[in-house]
């Protein structure tokens, strides 16, 4: 099995193989959190433009993203997992659009045989759908601050899952020690951001192994868009 560890677009758009694009503050984790309350799917996309046309399309469909962190306006909520926790997502496609992970998947989506949406509380089932899976290659794509500047917290999450592929496990105490030491995790403990990233996102977006799913892209999510429906597929083990 060949490990391949991109960075963001560029990075991206080389991927290939298996490839599981990561973001831990916020896109993808957030997406964990709706597909384990019950979502239909989770559909990302590259613009709002896009997103507001993929809720005409999806009826019953909910709107989440941002851009430059704060929620898009008239949209049902930010890239909060926390404060999703309010929207009764069960059973409703959920139309996503980021600044860094969601651009980064549609940049990797042409060259990929599979495509997983990565974060650390799904890492420990994509090791385990990996192992059992043995594809020849594997594309780990650290999508960074909007898919521009290198963020610790995705490199780290790539490197967690390629350590457990090469039979090197790393600890998840550390893994949680690593990321509150992280630039990017500055911004969960400042009160004066606590409208639009809470701490609570921030203890959510590391709980490394909480879930025993990846989230796998199945099908076109419309007839006439490339986006992909994302659903939580059990991993066992």
């Amino acid at each position: 099995m060949q490990i391949r560890v991109l960075e963001l677009l560029e990075g991206a758009k080389k991927a290939s193989g298996l490839t599981v694009v990561i973001d831990v503050f916020r896109a993808f984790s957030c997406a964990s959190y709706a597909l384990a309350r019950g979502a239909a799917g989770v559909v990302p996309t590259g613009s709002v433009e896009r997103a507001m046309s993929l809720r005409e399309s999806l009826p019953g469909s909910l709107l989440i993203g941002e851009r430059g962190g704060r929620i898009v306006p008239g949209f049902d909520c930010g890239n909060s997992p926390s404060q999703l926790a309010a929207l009764d997502v069960a059973g409703r496609a959920v139309v996503q659009t980021t600044s860094g992970g969601t651009q980064a998947l549609m940049a990797a989506s042409g060259g990929a045989e599979e495509l997983l949406l990565g974060s650390f509380t799904t890492a420990d089932a994509i090791i385990r759908y990996i192992l059992a899976r043995r594809p020849e290659t594997v594309s780990l794509v650290a999508t960074g601050k909007r898919a521009e500047i290198h963020a610790e917290e995705d490199f780290l999450c790539a490197k967690y899952i390629e350590a457990a592929l090469l039979g090197r496990p790393m600890d998840h105490g550390v893994v949680r020690q690593k990321l509150r030491e992280a630039p990017s995790a500055a911004r969960f403990f400042e009160p004066e951001n606590a409208d639009w990233a809470p701490e609570e996102d921030f203890r959510l977006c590391s709980d490394v192994g909480r879930f025993d799913f990846i989230m796998r892209g199945e099908a076109t999510a419309v007839q006439d868009g490339s986006e992909r429906l994302f659903k939580a597929v059990p991993v066992q083990g």
